[in-house]
C-alpha cells in the first residue's frame, strides 16, 4: 500500500482519529443535520426541532457506525446564531463525546457559534467549517478569540483548480483578497488541529 515518506499528523477527537498513513485509520464520515428544508427543523431562526426524530437519526448513525466500523462526526448547519445555540445544546445533551462541525453560509452566525461553544465549554469538540478564501476579518477575529482549536481548511482556488493552484491558496493566499495562505490564517486563529479539504471537483 502507498505510504507517505513524510511523517503524518494524527488528530484525536475523543478517540476518533483523523490523519496518519493511508489505511491507518478508517475514513470519518460527516453526517449533516438541520440543513435547509430539513423536515425535522420546525423553526430555522430559533432552532426549534423535532427532537424525537432528530435523536432517532443520530441513533441510526451510531448503529451504522457499529455495523460498518466507520466512525462519524455530526455536521450542524444553521443560518442564525440562536439556532446554533439550540442545535448545539440539543446535541451535547444527548452525546457528550462526539465532535461536531459548525457550518453556515452566514458568517455572523458562524462567528456567534464560535463564541457560544467557548462560553458553553464544548469548544474542544467543535470543528469550524471552514477557513477559506472568503473568510471575513470578523470571523477570523471571532475564531481567534474562541477556544476552538479545530477547523476545516479549504484548498479551493477558483482561478486555478490544479494541484499547484490548491497548494498556492493554502500556503500563499491571493484568493478572494486574502493576503495570507489558509494554513497561516488557521495558525493565526489558534487552530492546532487543521483538517485539510482538498476541494475535489464533483463530476457528473
Amino acid at each position: 500500500m502507498f505510504k507517505f515518506e513524510k511523517e503524518q499528523v494524527v488528530h484525536d477527537f475523543n478517540g476518533t482519529k483523523l490523519g496518519g498513513q493511508p489505511g491507518e485509520y478508517p475514513t470519518v464520515l460527516g453526517a449533516s443535520i438541520f440543513y435547509n428544508k430539513h423536515e425535522i427543523v420546525l423553526d430555522d431562526k430559533t432552532g426549534k426541532i423535532d427532537k424525537e426524530t432528530a435523536e432517532a437519526l443520530w441513533n441510526r448513525c451510531q448503529e451504522l457506525s457499529d455495523i460498518t466500523g466507520i466512525p462519524h462526526f455530526i455536521q450542524i448547519i444553521a443560518e442564525y446564531g440562536e439556532a446554533f445555540e439550540s442545535y448545539i445544546d440539543w446535541f451535547c445533551g444527548i452525546d457528550d463525546k462526539t465532535a461536531f462541525l459548525m457550518d453556515s453560509s452566514v458568517p455572523a452566525a458562524l462567528a456567534h457559534a464560535c463564541e457560544y461553544v467557548t462560553q458553553s465549554g464544548v469548544a474542544d469538540r467543535a470543528i469550524y467549517n471552514s477557513i477559506n478564501g472568503s473568510i471575513s476579518p470578523e470571523n477570523i477575529e471571532a475564531l481567534a478569540k474562541s477556544d476552538v482549536s479545530a477547523a476545516i481548511v479549504l484548498a479551493f482556488n477558483p482561478a486555478d483548480p490544479s494541484v499547484a493552484g490548491r497548494e498556492k491558496v493554502l500556503v500563499e493566499g491571493g484568493v478572494a483578497g486574502q493576503e495570507l495562505g489558509m494554513l497561516e490564517i488557521a495558525e493565526k486563529c489558534g487552530i492546532t488541529r487543521p483538517i485539510l479539504d482538498t476541494a475535489a471537483t464533483p463530476l457528473g
